[in-house]
């Protein structure tokens, strides 16, 4: 075997590398993307799972917050404001 069939194996086995670690980091990046949406939509859940609990527990907040919905007077829909 000489030189040149050598450096062109190499080279050869080097292309392929390249082309499989480049779809290694493909795979990579979309498995971080989708980890990276979960954790959004998981903190706004949490977030909202928070103001649901909050007004669980103050029967006065639940009841400014129904007012709201339903269009209750305007004192009401400005205290509702400072809770939502």
């Amino acid at each position: 075997m000489n030189w040149d069939a050598l450096g062109a194996i190499s080279e050869t086995i080097g292309a392929i590398a390249v082309i499989v670690t480049l779809a290694y980091l493909a795979v990579q990046i979309r498995q971080n993307t989708r980890a990276t949406q979960t954790a959004s939509h998981h903190a706004i859940t949490d977030s909202l799972n928070l103001g649901n609990i909050a007004m669980a527990q103050d029967a006065e907040l639940c009841q400014i917050w129904g007012n709201r919905l339903c269009g209750s007077s305007d004192s009401d829909r400005g205290r509702a404001r400072t809770f939502g």
